[in-house]
Parts: C-alpha cells; sequence; structure tokens
C-alpha cells in the first residue's frame, strides 16, 4: 500500500535532438529510441503512438550515444539526463511522457499493508520525516546536495541544482483535490486510471485489482 506520493507527475520523459523538429511524442518518426527492456511507459506510447520508422534499441545508461547521434532519442528522467546532453554539447528536448496522458505518481513510498496494522505509529513517524525532509529539500537543497557530493565525488554540482527545479515541478499537484490533500497527497481516480492503463496494455488484470486498496492519505494527516 501506497503512503506517499512525493513526485505528483511522472519525471519520464524522451529525449530528442532540437533539429529533428519533433515537439510532441506523437511525432516520433524515423528515429532510433533506446528505452529499457520492456518498461510500462513505453508500452503505453508503443500502443497509442504511430511510431513510424522507430527503431527500438537497448538503453545505454548514458547520454553518450545521444550526444554523437542526432538521429538517436532515448528514455530519460527530466531532471537529469537533459541537463547531461546539454552539457556535452547537445541541444534537447525533453517531451514528457505524461503528456500523453501516462502520469503514475513517483517516487513513492511503499509498505506492506500487515505493517500498517501492526506498525502504525512508527509508520507515522516515518512518513511525517520524509515528508519534512522532502520539503526542506525542495525549500533549500544546498545542505542536502553539498553531502551528496560528498559521499559521491563523482556527482556534478550542475545536475544537482538543475535537477532540484525540475523536481520541484513534478511535486505540485495540478488538481484541486490533490491540492487538499497536503504534500504527497494521491486520489483513488489516479490510481483508477493507472490500473485501466496498465490493464489496457496487458500488464495487469483489472479484475483483481481495487485501486482504493493501493493507497492511503492517513498518515498525512
Amino acid at each position: 500500500v501506497t503512503l506517499l506520493a512525493p513526485m505528483q507527475h511522472s519525471p519520464r520523459c524522451i529525449m530528442v535532438h532540437r533539429d529533428s523538429g519533433i515537439t510532441k511524442l506523437e511525432q516520433l518518426q524515423d528515429i532510433t529510441l533506446a528505452v529499457g527492456s520492456g518498461p510500462a511507459f513505453y508500452k503505453y506510447m508503443a500502443h497509442h503512438l504511430p511510431l513510424r520508422n522507430v527503431e527500438t534499441v537497448a538503453y545505454p545508461g548514458s547520454v553518450a550515444t545521444f550526444v554523437n547521434n542526432p538521429q538517436f532519442a532515448q528514455q530519460a528522467y527530466v531532471f537529469s539526463e537533459p541537463y547531461l546532453a546539454q552539457q556535452q554539447g547537445a541541444d534537447p528536448v525533453a517531451l514528457l511522457v505524461s503528456e500523453m496522458g501516462y502520469d503514475p505518481y513517483a517516487s513513492l513510498l511503499v509498505v506492506r499493508q500487515t505493517d500498517v496494522s501492526l506498525k502504525p505509529d512508527v509508520i507515522r513517524r516515518f512518513v511525517r520525516a520524509s515528508v519534512r525532509g522532502w520539503q526542506r529539500y525542495l525549500e533549500d537543497s544546498a545542505e542536502t546536495n553539498d553531502f551528496i557530493r560528498k559521499i559521491n565525488p563523482d556527482m556534478n554540482a550542475g545536475v544537482l541544482d538543475y535537477g532540484v527545479k525540475e523536481i520541484a515541478k513534478l511535486c505540485q499537484p495540478e488538481e484541486a483535490v490533490e491540492q487538499t490533500l497536503g504534500f504527497g497527497g494521491m486520489t483513488d481516480q489516479r490510481w483508477r486510471m493507472l490500473v485501466d492503463q496498465l490493464a489496457e496494455i496487458g500488464l495487469v488484470d483489472k479484475e483483481q485489482l481495487e485501486p482504493s486498496a493501493m493507497f492511503t492519505n492517513s498518515f498525512l494527516k
């Protein structure tokens, strides 16, 4: 059961070159597209988009191929790879998968249902601490970013500063109902939509899932 959805919108995007002239997902054509093995978001894209003359290849794990090949596109997180590609001389455009309606909550905090019943006080405190941590980072990321660089010297300061600005956009709910729930709140409507979408592409059996049982906002109060 999900307790907290810090990112109200999916950070998944498809990164293309600006010179390709592609400005929306429906225009993806005549390119090589690198994606991971069987991700749900790509299955949904392939089910809804024409993807004319699009060859899919394995995701390389870096932006090196993208930088050197103007006909190459790849999956990305909007808060990291576009910046890295820019730093290496490319001019990327990030096309958010959420723009085509596939927009699951992201960076979820999940626990087993049995623990909700057995350890409610521990869970309540953990959720409260997580909310405070997220809010603190979004308000002032400097201290945390310094710590990240200490434990990972290879981490670029620029990408962290860029990333928190993009992440902050994803954490802002757009629906009035979600805005009233507080940070990380979720709605039954969004979960039902996700179940419907996953069932549409054959990844879940809709009859065996009850969306209202997949999340709770009770620990956010």
